[in-house]
């Protein structure tokens, strides 16, 4: 008998669940902030269309009523709340911009909760294993084996190993699930030669791993390999210890950096206590906390010179409750600890989500798609096991949320279609953008209205007419842009607004902030030097220029340089 393309899709979930994956690391994986940008929308329009189509296989087959327990009905229960709280909370006109991660997490969820047998399962993992491998080979090409061979593995440049990822972090994570599968699969009932395959296939995982030299990641398998190994809890616990106190004394500046970030969060929580800031608006708020907590004598010259333009809690709790507050906290907390109840017997589950919440504590995987796909892929798997049944949803009930549920996907795929379309319209007006600057700006001003929700385009569409001499129209796009994203280079570029439509305290206000949310940039301390000389202060425009003249380089590059030059020329005259 014949099968049709439905049958296919909805009873093959762990293929499907695979492909996705991997085609969500294919289309995703961009150094470009553009492609970066664009991929996301095109991310969300892929992972939204199959669950639609998924939906509409749904609303037309009979289906008995679906069961549900604990875990379900929490996770629903913090996804609407999330929901609410965004289209009713700070900056309506960012909902879609980070509605797109939640869709991403629920839609992750969805495909986990239907691998619901063991070869659904073991076909999934094997998508996760097989594009670790071929992002471990492609890796193996970002090794400059030469100077490793004759210098020792001290010549590799972890930042330089990234696979086709913007950073090493995400590689790495991509590596240390890949360990722990490959390490599962070799507990199972296989042939010796299978075995052996899997074992020489693990070595360019494990290479790439410490060639990163991301402690996170080294955390996973720490952590990992004895869950697996069923190793007692006290020698986890001992390793554990040791592997993080050997850590503490590699790379300092790093870990100094990560203290600073959560010491200066604790400020956002304490405003922000019972209902957060909302979802996806870490990177919105933290610099201008920063920024504050640098106004303070108590902050230290350490913290200054490590701090930096941030965007990342570096700690998925923190994360969780100033986004959503101890509200969405508890229920955070509630679906993990029935979900661990669950899966405690299924070894490979629970390592991979140990694992995952080890790295999380001291990176950022929530904000990177594919690390994000995984955990609540992984979830979803947690919740298809053994239902311990609460509810049951008849299956007219079901009929008519799936239809409303594919309704308002119908609606977001049309609005991210659209989008992207704006997007790559962008992309290709950066082509003209020297030859013909007037009628780039053009461009740059039709598409703002479709395009306001992205940030990227704001500071591109103000820093544009800032070089053109279209300053006072910079301020809009600047001031959006500053409500999504706080750095010193928003607070920098908007002092420069002021400046030019003479409102000269909120230009000095601004010129100064800039220089506290970054104390060590020289860029922000500059301009604040070229007001003080503008307005004829120039007992504090010497002052600053000898501070900057005096403050150590951390990142060499030839604008330092210029500035510094003309900055001896003033002191000297």
């Amino acid at each position: 008998m014949r099968l049709g393309i439905k049958h296919h899709i909805v009873n093959n979930a762990g293929i499907l669940a695979g492909t996705v994956f991997i085609v969500l690391v294919l289309i995703t994986s961009y150094d470009d902030v553009w492609k970066q940008t664009s991929s996301s929308v095109g991310a969300n329009i892929l992972l939204s269309s199959i669950l639609a189509i998924l939906l509409l296989f749904a609303i037309l087959s009979k289906k008995k009523p679906i069961n549900f327990d604990f875990v379900d009905i929490i996770l629903a229960l913090l996804f609407i709340y999330a929901m609410i709280f965004l289209f009713i909370g700070f900056n309506v006109e960012y909902a879609m911009y980070n509605a797109r991660w939640l869709f991403l997490y629920s839609i992750a969820y969805i495909l986990g909760r239907r691998l619901r047998t063991t070869t659904d399962r073991r076909n999934f993992y094997v998508a996760i294993y097989s594009i670790a491998l071929y992002q471990a080979f492609i890796s193996i090409g970002q090794v400059d084996m030469g100077k490793v061979f004759e210098n020792g593995l001290s010549e590799i440049n972890s930042n330089k190993i990234k696979g086709n990822f913007s950073n090493s972090s995400m590689l790495a994570f991509l590596m240390s699930t890949g360990i722990l599968i490959g390490i599962s699969f070799l507990k199972k009932k296989v042939s010796a030669y299978s075995k052996a395959g899997v074992s020489l296939s693990l070595l360019p995982l494990f290479l790439i791993l410490f060639a990163t030299t991301s402690r996170a990641a080294l955390l996973m398998i720490v952590l990992g390999i004895p869950i697996l190994l069923k190793v007692k809890w006290k020698y986890m616990l001992l390793a554990g210890a040791l592997t993080i106190s050997l850590f503490l004394t590699f790379k300092k500046e790093s870990i100094s950096g990560r203290l600073l970030i959560w010491k200066v969060s604790t400020e956002i929580i304490k405003d922000n206590p019972i209902l957060g800031i909302g979802a996806n608006r870490f990177g919105a708020i933290y610099n201008k906390y920063q920024g504050l907590y640098f106004e303070k004598e108590s902050s230290t010259k350490e913290e200054r010179w490590v701090s930096g333009d941030n965007y990342f809690s570096f700690n998925l709790p923190l994360k969780i409750i100033i986004e959503y507050g101890a509200i969405g906290f508890l229920f955070f907390c509630l679906a993990i600890f029935f979900l661990l109840r669950k899966i405690r017997h299924d070894l490979s589950l629970l390592s991979l989500l140990a694992a995952f919440f080890v790295f999380s504590l001291f990176s950022y995987p929530l904000d990177q798609m594919e690390s994000s796909f995984l955990f609540f892929g992984f979830i979803g798997i947690g919740c298809s096991l053994k239902e311990s049944v609460k509810y049951k949803m008849p299956s007219n009930y079901i009929k008519i949320a799936n239809i409303i549920f594919f309704i308002f996907l119908f609606f977001v795929v049309l609005t991210e279609i659209t989008t992207l379309n704006a997007l790559k319209n962008w992309e290709r007006q950066k082509v003209i953008s020297n030859s013909s600057p007037k009628s780039y700006i053009r461009s740059l001003h039709q598409l703002h209205n479709k395009l306001e929700g992205f940030p990227e385009f704001l500071f591109h569409y103000g820093a544009i007419l800032v070089e053109n001499n279209k300053t006072k129209t910079a301020m809009e796009p600047f001031q959006l842009c500053s409500n999504r994203i706080s750095s010193s280079s928003v607070y920098t570029y908007l002092g420069i607004c002021y400046e030019a439509i003479k409102d000269n305290d909120k230009a000095l206000q601004n010129y100064e902030f800039a220089t506290k949310v970054v104390p060590n940039l020289f860029v922000p301390k500059y301009y604040l030097f070229l007001f003080y000389k503008k307005m004829g202060h120039y007992h504090l425009a010497k002052k600053t220029a000898l501070e900057i003249m005096q403050q150590p380089v951390k990142n060499y590059n030839p604008k330092i340089l210029e500035i510094k030059e003309d900055l001896s020329n003033f002191v000297r005259k």
